[in-house]
């Protein structure tokens, strides 16, 4: 009867190793995932290619990055790594004009407020 009692101690015993283990590498997982993301912005789908939403008031903007019409707002791009010329525009609007620093892995949401154009203009 005690050989029973001591199987199933040692038995209970490998098993609560087990759950801590796993248990472990669970929040090691996280913890990964969590560093990779910078605990901020959103994971990239594409390795090499950084993606960037840009949104604007008003809505319906272009969207023109090195020179190139990629669109209007809102709208998402991937783009590579490193700076890029942005402009944002729309008749009755001054034009925003920047510089963007875009990073592999990372998603920032970028909201631009376009002032309306004076009547002198």
């Amino acid at each position: 009867m005690k050989k029973n009692t001591k199987e199933n101690n040692s038995k209970k015993e490998n098993n609560s190793k087990k759950y801590l283990l796993i248990g472990a590498l669970v929040v090691l997982a996280l913890l990964a995932i969590l560093y990779s993301t910078q605990f901020t912005g959103k994971v990239s789908r594409n390795p090499g290619v950084a993606s960037i939403e840009i949104q604007s008031e008003p809505t319906n903007s272009n969207v023109i990055i090195d020179g190139d019409l990629k669109g209007n707002t809102p709208k998402v791009l991937s783009l590579s790594p490193g700076e890029h010329d942005i402009m944002i525009s729309r008749p009755g609007y001054e034009t925003y004009v920047g510089k963007l620093s875009l990073v592999v892995g990372r998603n920032e949401p970028l909201l631009f407020y376009l002032a309306l154009q004076s009547a002198e203009e």
